[in-house]
């Protein structure tokens, strides 16, 4: 499914949970624990530091389809995320998804902010299309790299530092790797050197 904005200042209370349970009319409903990737800055993805947080997930029925919603707990406040399992995912579009994420928003948040969440999940949804057209282009424009002849060893914390860094140009992990591991093929501490040289012209 598409990314959509995260629900920001909001826990997962049991107040909220229990809106939650009573709002929706759900086939299942689970409350867990989930391990996250967590930056400094409090972003989420693969190369942040691992974390415990607290997650809801519940499958609720619509257009003949049922679609499970996760919501996770993450340091400014929920992610939300839908899916839908075969055969039900051709029956579920994103109008769908849209629907029900705003009425998640509404029990979280209030309706006061159904407004303005309409407007982050329009411009969201386009930064994603416009998104991986960027991408298309990148691996166009990479070819085969040096790191496609390098037949030795990364530096494990050279990498992680590298894929960090060159999400600048990508969302995309495996492309973030791969422009860091072209780096590190011709300089093995080459995200030492560019740290240190940030640091000096500060």
């Amino acid at each position: 499914m598409k990314e959509f904005p995260s629900i920001k200042d909001v826990k997962l209370t049991h107040k909220i949970i229990n809106q939650l349970k009573g709002y929706f009319k759900w086939a299942t409903f689970c409350e867990g624990i989930s391990k996250i990737s967590e930056t400094k800055s409090g972003g989420v993805y693969g190369p942040g530091e691992t974390k415990l947080t607290k997650t809801v997930t519940f499958e609720i029925k619509r257009n003949n389809a049922y679609v499970m919603i996760t919501l996770i707990e993450y340091k400014f406040g929920l992610i939300f995320h839908a899916h839908s399992y075969f055969p039900h995912m051709n029956r579920v579009n994103i109008d769908t998804i849209k629907k029900i994420y705003l009425e998640v928003i509404k029990i979280l948040k209030g309706p006061q902010f159904i407004f303005q969440y309409e407007k982050l999940l329009k411009n969201s949804l386009l930064e994603n299309y416009l998104n991986q057209i960027q991408n298309d282009k990148i691996e166009n424009f990479l070819g085969p790299g040096k790191s496609s002849n390098f037949n030795g060893e990364y530096d494990n914390e050279q990498l992680r530092m590298g894929i960090e860094i060159e999400y600048e140009h990508t969302n995309k992990k495996d492309i973030a790797e791969r422009i860091a591991k072209d780096h590190l093929a011709e300089i093995p501490d080459y995200y030492t050197r560019l740290k240190k040289m940030e640091e000096e012209a500060e």
